[in-house]
């Protein structure tokens, strides 16, 4: 399952988790009923807009909608890691790795 499904999954466990039909979910959107069921259904497209007011009508945001039911990973103490990759013409390359190396470790880089 792809994570727009899981989107759309949890979209739907919480309306029916909060007990409201597809009718009262368009209602409190301002949206028609039909509009609502291909939003839920994933049928249209949705642009964050919609799915900020499905959030706010339940006290969540958008990011929360990734992860329902778990909570948003806030462990400050984890690790990040990132990778970037730029693309240099080779004398570019040489000016780079000796900015953010130094001119000691680029010697072992090109190694």
């Amino acid at each position: 399952m792809n994570q727009r499904d899981n989107i759309l999954r949890s979209i739907k466990i919480i309306r029916e988790s909060n007990g409201y039909s597809q009718e009262k979910m368009a209602e409190l959107m301002e949206i028609s009923q039909s509009a609502y069921a291909r939003f839920e259904s994933g049928r249209s497209k949705t642009d964050l807009e919609i799915l900020e007011v499905f959030a706010n009508q339940f006290g969540k945001t958008i990011a929360e909608l990734f992860f329902h039911p778990n909570k948003i990973p806030t462990n400050t103490d984890a690790e990040l890691k990132a990778q970037l990759t730029i693309e240099l013409k080779e004398d570019k390359k040489e000016q780079v790795l000796k900015l953010i190396f130094g001119d000691n470790n680029l010697e072992i880089l090109n190694k």
